[in-house]
């Protein structure tokens, strides 16, 4: 989901790569353990399997926390994938203080406007909109989209799926008109981005075959829902692993 820059999960890796040649040796949590746990979760996250992903997430949390302690950007990074697999199982009471407590570090440890801030506020937003909290999540969704519109520039794949996300907790309200205008800047940006036929692509095409369906605009529907059916199409022959259908939310992994 992310173009232009290295997220802070693939700076993590990277770091700990880089102390498995003896810097930074500790005798409670081993880089290369951290790293195949990382793996793990990942592979178990991709496939579906969130019980799966859950354990690993919990593991690599506590393997985190004792090598670099509990203030740290990484144990951020650790508390957001864990979080990310509460919520993924219905969980958000868990997903939230996961959230939180990682949302205090990163404002801490990075300041309130990096964009990495902006990543929690999305997936923060993210649990309350599964709730019906929609007030709370738009108010996330903006300010993640204020930061995330300056740090990384307002055709940033990342704004993209803010401006996707937000669109759906209008249209969960209703708001048909203020969805309509996210979701095609929102298209357009993934378009241009990520290509016409990415996933992504297909995700804001549905959801905005949604909107005009949900105002009885049956032709420009159809139209949208047709090129979001190929692109899934596409995406299934490829045989790639079971991810959630193109109408959902996506998180931030960072």
């Amino acid at each position: 989901m992310i173009a232009g820059r290295r997220s802070k999960t693939v700076a993590f890796v990277a770091i700990l790569a880089l102390l498995t040649f003896g810097a930074l040796a500790a005798e409670s949590a081993q880089p290369g353990d951290i790293i195949a746990v990382n793996k793990a979760f990942q592979d178990h996250y991709a496939r579906g399997n969130y019980p799966a992903a859950q354990i690993d997430a919990q593991e690599l949390e506590r393997l985190v926390k004792a090598r670099f302690g509990a203030d740290h950007t990484y144990y951020a990074v650790a508390l957001n994938k864990l979080g990310i697999v509460y919520w993924r199982q219905g969980r958000y009471s868990e997903a939230e203080g996961l959230y939180k407590r990682a949302l205090a570090i990163r404002e801490k440890a990075l300041g309130a406007n990096h964009p990495d801030v902006g990543a929690t506020l999305n997936n923060l937003a993210l649990v309350y909109g599964a709730q019906g909290k929609y007030a709370e999540a738009e108010e996330l969704y903006k300010r993640a989209l204020t930061i995330r519109e300056k740090a990384l520039g307002a055709n940033h794949a990342d704004v993209g799926q803010t401006l996707n996300n937000l669109a759906i907790v209008y249209r969960a309200q209703g708001k048909y008109s203020e969805a309509e205008g996210l979701y095609k800047r929102a298209l357009a940006i993934r378009e241009k981005v990520l290509g016409a036929s990415h996933p992504d692509v297909g995700q804001t095409l549905n959801n905005l075959a949604d909107v005009y369906r949900a105002q009885g605009k049956y032709g420009e529907a159809e139209g949208l829902f047709k090129r979001a059916l190929v692109i899934r199409e596409k995406r299934l022959e490829r045989a790639t692993p079971v991810l959630p259908p193109p109408s959902t939310t996506w998180p931030s992994f960072m």
